[in-house]
């Protein structure tokens, strides 16, 4: 359709490849980026669905909860005033979480592996502490 550009089409052709094969431990641990790359398509350009036939639920549930762990600081300050980056920290994360699922190659993305940590830390961090960064000076 319009808004996923083909990308449920690659979806449905994953699909049709993954039930001819699908068994127990494809269903967990799924098969694999070069089972597909050589039958069908590589990828479907959706994070979750490329999670799920290349590494299965077991892929699907490291990617949800990398994404829990980096917003957990962001959830827990959430509310507190002194933690302005919070806000924005979750807020870019579920973005993140959005696109996605709509455009892919984001969890996926190698660049955002290191970046997104990085990130996500500021949420840690109170927007002021009344030191300077390096911490009291005399």
């Amino acid at each position: 359709g319009v808004i996923l550009s083909g990308r449920d089409l690659y979806t449905y052709a994953m699909w049709q490849d993954f039930q001819s094969s699908a068994s127990v431990f494809n269903m967990i641990f799924g098969n694999g980026i070069s089972y597909y790359a050589d039958r069908t398509v590589y990828s479907t350009e959706l994070d979750f669905a490329d999670m799920f036939f290349w590494h299965g639920i077991s892929g699907v549930f490291i990617s949800l909860f990398i994404f829990s762990a980096l917003s957990a600081y962001a959830l827990k300050n959430f509310a507190e005033p002194q933690y302005l980056f919070a806000r924005t920290v979750l807020l870019t994360n579920f973005l993140l979480l959005f696109i996605a699922n709509l455009s892919g190659h984001i969890f996926t993305s190698g660049m955002l592996a290191f970046l997104w940590p990085c990130f996500a830390i500021v949420a840690k961090r109170p927007t002021f502490s009344g030191y300077p960064v390096g911490g009291m000076t005399g």
